[in-house]
């Protein structure tokens, strides 16, 4: 009887130590696995001097004017300010392409500006500032087109794995430079160009920022997701602009009654000249008999149309 309630005894101090080494060791492979995820987190979605790209999302970050409202709108957001964008003759040519039509231009964790040179007539220079970190990609897709690809590597991270470059680069266009299509596309980053023409333009904001100038087109198009886009000029036909979450900013000559407008999903702030749109239940539309229309599609964001005057 002895013998048996001994055996018991053993084998119960046997069983908790079992059970506590394997609790051990559980809360051990726990803490390493959520280093391991805080650290892919980290890896992935902090991107250190684009942590901004995050307050394009906050109201107000791009300046929208409340004209129900006596409080002074608070200092439009400046993207530019995070992306320093060295000069020419501080980057290394990439290469020289001739009779572009059509042309691509994508900015990933990178600041790209796109710049008039007088100098040039049918020749599209493309520089990149040198770091080992920086990627370019440039490819004739087909005869007259051009695709430009920026990027900075997930390796140019800190210690912490946080991002803290970013690519930096220039494409030179000859002034008054027309093009069939251009495309012009931010993904974590930000681009600026003077001026561009087109027959087919297109803007595109994933996150991060796109400013143009001065801007001619036929059809034009300019859709955010998260962050913002500013562009001044023309258009002869069609113009339309989408907010997913995030703010478009256009600024157009003449006045509202030169152009017809149809809002779609327009639940988020709309702006056309004086007029406010906000929380619209169904589409909309305002036809001032032209030849001109603009579409404005704000699901959730911020969408503002404003007139210099004159023609």
């Amino acid at each position: 009887m002895r013998k048996w309630m001994k055996g018991i005894v053993i084998a119960g101090v046997t069983l908790l130590f079992i059970g506590t080494a394997i609790t051990a060791l559980a809360a051990a492979v726990g803490n390493v696995q959520e280093k391991s995820y805080n650290s892919l987190a980290g890896y992935h979605f902090n991107f250190g001097v684009m942590k901004s790209i995050g307050n394009a999302l906050r109201p107000g970050r791009v300046q929208i004017r409340d004209y129900d409202s006596d409080l002074e709108p608070e200092e439009d957001w400046d993207y530019s300010d995070d992306f320093n964008i060295s000069e020419k003759n501080e980057m290394m040519l990439v290469g020289s392409y001739t009779n572009i039509a059509k042309i691509e231009i994508e900015a990933e964790r990178a600041a790209v500006k796109i710049v008039e040179n007088p100098e040039l007539t049918n020749e599209i220079r493309v520089y990149m500032k040198e770091d080992r970190y920086a990627r370019i990609k440039t490819e004739n897709d087909g005869p007259n087109e051009l695709s430009v690809d920026y990027s900075f590597s997930y390796r140019g991270s800190s210690w912490s794995g946080r991002i803290t470059g970013y690519a930096e680069g220039i494409v030179e266009i000859p002034s008054g430079y027309r093009f069939r299509e251009a495309e012009l596309k931010a993904k974590a980053g930000y681009m600026e160009a003077g001026a561009i023409s087109a027959d087919d333009l297109e803007a595109k904001v994933q996150a991060g920022e796109v400013r143009i100038g001065s801007f001619r087109a036929s059809n034009a198009e300019l859709t955010v997701e998260a962050g913002s886009i500013t562009a001044s000029g023309d258009f002869e036909t069609y113009l339309e602009t989408e907010s997913k979450a995030g703010a478009v900013r256009v600024f157009l000559p003449g006045s509202d009654r030169d152009y017809n407008f149809y809002l779609e999903n327009a639940v988020g702030n709309v702006v056309i000249g004086e007029s406010v749109y906000s929380g619209l239940s169904n589409d909309k539309k305002i036809n001032a008999q032209s030849g001109k229309t603009v579409k404005i599609d704000c699901a959730a964001g911020s969408a503002e149309i404003q007139f210099t005057g004159g023609n």
